[in-house]
């Protein structure tokens, strides 16, 4: 429950930088998490499981259609795009 009189865009951007750069109540965040991923990894297909690459660019999707909502626009993202990145053909 968020209590009264208390800031939610501040609270939501705390949330956020914490699952990214660390200092959540999981103990956990995805800097950590990728940090040591390397491009074979990150492209490596597993059965019919996404990708890392491919669940990091979801994750990156989803924040800048969010990111763009807290800033007052429209919500523009679509499930169905939400995993349309391009190929990864190298490192670089």
């Amino acid at each position: 429950m968020v209590e009264p009189n208390c800031n939610i865009s501040k609270q939501l951007s705390d949330n956020l930088l914490q699952v990214l750069f660390g200092g959540n109540w999981t103990a956990s965040n995805l800097t950590e998490q990728l940090g040591n991923v390397n491009f074979k990894m990150a492209t490596a297909k597993i059965g019919n499981c996404n990708t890392i690459a491919a669940l990091s660019f979801h994750i990156g999707y989803y924040v800048t259609a969010i990111l763009g909502v807290l800033k007052g626009g429209p919500l523009e993202s679509r499930d169905k795009f939400s995993f349309d990145h391009p190929t990864i053909q190298s490192e670089k």
